[in-house]
This record gives structure tokens, C-alpha cells and sequence, in this order.
């Protein structure tokens, strides 16, 4: 739940993860979230709002945006989070709500 998040980094290998940031504010700049997940995967639950770049490698598996995008949500393109990293026979998936 903090106000300055800056990215970090996931792994799961042969089991899973449940992270929820809805209450949770990017830092302002470029921030990176890295994950590996084999055999593994997440779910994130993410504001609406949130500016997120994927750039993941999935090989049997995948990573998919989910969320419910409102077109009168307001986007703030000054903090961005770039997700990338690689998924080998896992998933992960972003939601909002």
C-alpha cells in the first residue's frame, strides 16, 4: 500500500501468487517490475489507471492484461511501470477493479 512504488522483482517457480496494488501509487520516472515464473504464475490486481508497458517472453504459457479499461478514467503518463520477464509453461494475468 505505498504511495511510491517503484517495481521489484517476482518469481515463481512450480507455484503461485495473488498481489493486489489497487490501493498502491507509482513513482513518478519509468519503473520496472521483473518476473520469472516457471511452472508458475500470478495474478495482479492493478488500478485502472495505471500506464503499464508488457514486455514478456512466454514460452507455453502467457501473460495477458485483463483489466476493465473505463475511457472516462484518468491516465497519468508521467508514472510509468514496464513489466517484463519471462513465462515458461505458467501465466500470469492483470486485473482492476
Amino acid at each position: 500500500s505505498t504511495q511510491n512504488f517503484r517495481g521489484g522483482k517476482i518469481t515463481n517457480i512450480f507455484g503461485g501468487s495473488e498481489l493486489n496494488f489497487s490501493k498502491t501509487e507509482l513513482a513518478e520516472g519509468d519503473n520496472f517490475l521483473e518476473i520469472l515464473y516457471i511452472f508458475g504464475g500470478s495474478t495482479m490486481v492493478v488500478p485502472p489507471d495505471w500506464d503499464i508497458h508488457l514486455d514478456v517472453v512466454s514460452v507455453f504459457g502467457g501473460f495477458s492484461d485483463k483489466r476493465y479499461k473505463r475511457v472516462d478514467a484518468p491516465s497519468n503518463k508521467t508514472k510509468r511501470i514496464t513489466i517484463k520477464g519471462l513465462v515458461i509453461f505458467g501465466g500470469g494475468e492483470l486485473k482492476s477493479y
